[in-house]
């Protein structure tokens, strides 16, 4: 499985960074300062112009664990967070991303706090 199947999505670990979220992941999206692309690499990213933790499933779980935390199923190739209550129907291709979102929809709504 390719590394950018276990973590968060840019998009989604710039929000998340956006939204407070603590940059301490042990993977990072990266992009130097003459690149227009990023790349994930593992410790600490000091030289990239800009950098944004990359979240494992297993770093997003720990976040989530102080929440009611929500079920997470598969169908089809897709993941879905699905809360007990029926409050939130998030889904995505990889587990990551439906964690990530998740966590993205908590702190939107204040929720919980970063």
């Amino acid at each position: 499985m390719k590394l950018e199947s276990q973590v968060a999505s840019l998009e989604l670990s710039k929000r998340l960074k956006e939204l407070g979220v603590k940059q301490d992941g042990a993977f990072w999206w990266c992009r130097a300062v003459r690149k227009k692309s990023y790349r994930i690499i593992l410790g600490k990213p000091d030289r990239y112009a800009e950098k944004f933790s990359a979240f494992t499933v297993a770093e997003l779980g720990n976040i989530l664990k102080h929440t009611d935390l929500p079920f997470f199923e598969a169908h089809t190739k897709r993941w879905s967070t699905i809360h007990r209550d029926g409050t939130i129907n998030l889904s995505a291709d990889t587990e990551a991303d439906a964690r990530a979102k998740t966590l993205v929809y908590l702190l939107e709504k204040g929720i919980v706090k970063s």
